[in-house]
């Protein structure tokens, strides 16, 4: 059983306001993934003060077959054949910090919406809160926070001896974007919106498209590990795999690769005209069908741990948010830009959401696809100009005000208020202005 005594409660940053000394998140992101997550960001954050007790997005029965041999599945194969819950506080994590894996649920997601969905989805829910249950039972949890982060279809139905002291949902991209996920998660985020006590979104599109008079959506932006990506500021090798000389400027690009989000028309004009540059694109998604992909100077290193990300900034002149400007984008906090800025690099992006352009003071934001090649070029000369020095501070300063320990203490506010209005017989809405980069 875990200790409860060697790190502090959140009472400590809420000015004895008392809150559960116990945080139960569930998500789609897994604590152990490949590329790592805001989510879990904020959980290693807030296990330096409180339990939280991170649970695998569940793995159904197709898959762990279909998923057999992949690490991921692999690891957790024993516990789940076993059909066993699985706790455990992975080494070199805070030691608040308890990755858990729930027994496999049975795969609803490909039924229609109607009888068969809506049993399939109870029976999971049933496995969960047994589950649950005897989570808290093995590791005396007693009251606690509960925070279902962009995962509506688990944990719809919370039985009625396991309900927590506050019920929060949290809205971290449009839904209705995603194909696979829109099915049943448009109708499902709404209801876990109308249900919990506590409801956030991580951009203004969202907050705005969510809310409603009754049930406003506050504002809690991603942010950074600023302290992890000032490293970048220092000097030293580039890692092994790096695949330019240094005569010429590197332009970067880190995170997801996906045709929804990036504007691969763009990235042909700026690669075009940029021949004199080298593209690196570090992250997820693989190598994308579009011609400038297929350039001599653009090179593709795949996703990267988040703790060497620092060295992969080092060596770059600057770096890029290339988004389409879409629906999906319009909702999107980028949390890379926080991450670029915290390594003093200069940042050129596409002014696809309300949220990038209030950096538009430490960022140069393209207003079209005529003018990108030319701000790239402008954010190079940035790097080497007088007045670098100057420019890399503002930047860092404002990643700074973006920080995970920051965005951490808000949530925790943000929960307190709550909790006063739970108490009071009124509905969720914080009087404090919403949380702003």
């Amino acid at each position: 059983m875990p200790s409860h005594t060697a790190h502090k409660t959140p009472e400590a940053n809420l000015r004895g306001a008392a809150l559960p000394r116990h945080l139960v998140i569930m998500t789609m992101s897994r604590w152990d993934g490949d590329v790592s997550s805001a989510v879990r960001s904020m959980a290693l954050e807030l296990a330096g003060q409180m339990d939280v007790w991170y649970w695998d997005h569940p793995v159904s029965w197709k898959d762990l077959v279909q998923g057999w041999s992949q690490p991921g599945i692999a690891r957790r194969r024993s516990g789940l054949l076993a059909g066993k819950l699985v706790v455990q506080t992975p080494e070199g994590f805070p030691q608040g910090f308890h990755a858990v894996t729930p027994p496999p649920t049975f795969p609803v997601n490909f039924l229609p919406p109607g009888r068969a969905y809506e049993a399939g989805s109870r029976y999971n829910d049933r496995l969960l809160n047994r589950a649950l249950a005897r989570l808290r039972r093995e590791q005396g949890i007693g009251d606690y926070l509960f925070l279902n982060s962009f995962d509506p279809f688990f944990f719809r139905h919370i039985e009625q001896d396991q309900m927590p002291a506050l019920r929060i949902y949290q809205s971290r991209d449009d839904i209705s974007q995603e194909a696979y996920i829109a099915r049943h998660g448009i109708r499902l985020e709404r209801e876990q919106l109308d249900r919990a006590d506590l409801r956030l979104a991580t951009s203004q599109e969202l907050c705005r498209k969510l809310s409603t008079p009754e049930k406003p959506v506050q504002l809690l932006p991603n942010a950074a590990n600023t302290a992890l990506f000032k490293a970048a500021l220092q000097p030293g090798p580039p890692p092994a795999d790096w695949p330019c000389s240094g005569e010429r400027p590197v332009v970067g690009y880190v995170g997801n690769m996906a045709a929804l989000r990036m504007d691969y028309a763009l990235l042909d004009a700026a690669v075009q005209a940029c021949p004199d540059y080298d593209f690196v694109f570090i992250g997820t998604g693989g190598v994308p069908d579009a011609a400038f992909a297929r350039s001599a100077n653009v090179h593709f290193l795949g996703p990267k741990p988040l703790e060497h990300l620092p060295d992969y900034l080092r060596p770059m002149d600057c770096c890029q948010i290339p988004f389409l400007r879409n629906t999906l984008t319009r909702s999107i906090y980028p949390l890379k830009i926080n991450e670029y800025l915290a390594a003093g690099k200069p940042v050129v992006c596409t002014d696809f959401s309300a949220d990038v352009e209030a950096f538009s003071d430490v960022a140069l934001l393209s207003r079209s696809a005529a003018d990108y090649p030319g701000l790239l070029r402008q954010a190079v000369d940035q790097a080497s100009a007088p007045d670098a020095q100057q420019h890399i501070q503002a930047r860092v300063e404002r990643a700074e005000a973006n920080s995970w320990p920051l965005r951490a203490s808000a949530f925790l506010n943000l929960c307190r208020q709550a909790m006063q209005h739970k108490h009071a017989g009124r509905a969720s809405s914080p009087q404090s202005p919403a949380v702003c980069p």
